[in-house]
């Protein structure tokens, strides 16, 4: 909130507020999470995710989803084993679910790759793309 204080008026000025009018947001579910997490143990909220903040990057976003874990009493090695498990359990679920969509982003890069290398915009003796399900395989371990 911007007030004017060279106008000495309550009002506020939208023209210097990130949206430049007024608007409504949301809180994160993040808030009532954590004292879900002291009887659950282990509980995440997924959804939208909203930021009112200046940027001088064209990488920032104002809304965005995103998972946010809480788990009770975890070390460190407990967050990084359930961040672990999570990305496998992603992988795993595009490898069973979208094989065909995997095939056409692999057939796509090789091409790509393969038409960069005519026009001399790769390295001669570069590797082509491997597969992308291979690459998704090394992540499963």
């Amino acid at each position: 909130v911007v007030m004017d204080a060279e106008k000495k008026t309550d009002k506020i000025d939208y023209s210097k507020d990130f949206f430049g009018k007024p608007v409504s947001l949301t809180v994160s579910g993040q808030l009532n999470v954590e004292t879900y997490a002291c009887a659950f143990s282990d509980v995440y909220t997924f959804g939208p995710t909203f930021r009112a903040e200046k940027s001088k990057t064209t990488r920032h976003l104002a809304e965005f989803w995103m998972i946010e874990p809480e788990i009770a009493f975890a070390t460190l090695e407990d967050d990084m084993a359930l961040a672990e498990d999570y990305v496998k359990y992603c992988v795993q679920s595009v490898l069973t679910k979208c094989a065909n969509d995997v095939q056409l982003l692999t057939d796509y890069h090789q091409r790509e790759f393969a038409q960069a290398k005519k026009r001399g915009k790769v390295a001669k003796d570069a590797l082509a793309p491997s597969k992308l399900k291979d690459s998704l395989q090394v992540l499963l371990g």
